[in-house]
C-alpha cells in the first residue's frame, strides 16, 4: 500500500498501481504495513515511520540512511542495472531489486503481528507502533530542522568534492552525446 495521491509506477514491470490518497487519513493505514517500491520517494517512508506504520523497503541506497528502528524492515535485494528508459538519466546506473519472497515473508510477519495486536489490547499498548518514545524519536529524526542539518552537511560535502565528482557523472556524458 502506497500512501499519497496518484499511482505508483513499477519501472521493472511497467505496471501502475493505485495509491491510497492522503485525504483518507492515517487510520486507513493503521491496519496495514507500508511496502515501498524503489520508485517511491524517501519522504513517504519517513512520514510512514512518523505515523507509527511498519515500513518494508529495500535494504539499499538512501533507504539505509533512515529506515532503521523497530518499525523499519529491510528487504534483501540484489544490485541490478536500472532498465533502460525506466527513469530519467538512469541509463548505466543500478538499483536494489527486492527479493520478493523476502518482502512477502516480512509482510506476512507484519500482518500476523497486527492481527495479534488487534486481539490483545495489552500487547497493542506495548507495541513499538504505539510507543511514544519510538514515535517521538522518528518525529525528531525527520523534523524539518533535523532534515535541514543533514541536507546542509551533505551539500557541503558534495560541494567540497565537486571537481572529483564532475568526471564521474554519467548524465553529463549522456547529455554531451
Amino acid at each position: 500500500m502506497v500512501y499519497g495521491d496518484g499511482e505508483e509506477f513499477n519501472a521493472a514491470t511497467g505496471q501502475r498501481h493505485p495509491t491510497v490518497p492522503a485525504s483518507q487519513g492515517v487510520e486507513a493505514f493503521r491496519a496495514h504495513c507500508f511496502l515501498c517500491q524503489p520508485a517511491v520517494v524517501f519522504r513517504t517512508m519517513a512520514e510512514a515511520l512518523q505515523l507509527g506504520l511498519d515500513v518494508i523497503a529495500t535494504d539499499y541506497g538512501g533507504n539505509t540512511d533512515f529506515c532503521t528502528g523497530p518499525l523499519a524492515h529491510p528487504v534483501r535485494c540484489q544490485e541490478v542495472p536500472i532498465p533502460r528508459g525506466a527513469c530519467p538519466c538512469a541509463d548505466g546506473h543500478v538499483w536494489g531489486e527486492p527479493d520478493l519472497g523476502h518482502a512477502a515473508e516480512l509482510m506476512q510477519r507484519m500482518a500476523a503481528r497486527r492481527l495479534a495486536l488487534a486481539a490483545d489490547s495489552e500487547a497493542a499498548a506495548a507495541d513499538p507502533s504505539r510507543e511514544p518514545a519510538v514515535l517521538a524519536g522518528y518525529r525528531q529524526r525527520f523534523s524539518f530542522a533535523a532534515a535541514g542539518v543533514r541536507y546542509r552537511a551533505r551539500l557541503e560535502e558534495l560541494w567540497g568534492q565537486r571537481q572529483e565528482l564532475a568526471g564521474r557523472l554519467k548524465w553529463r556524458a549522456d547529455m554531451a552525446a
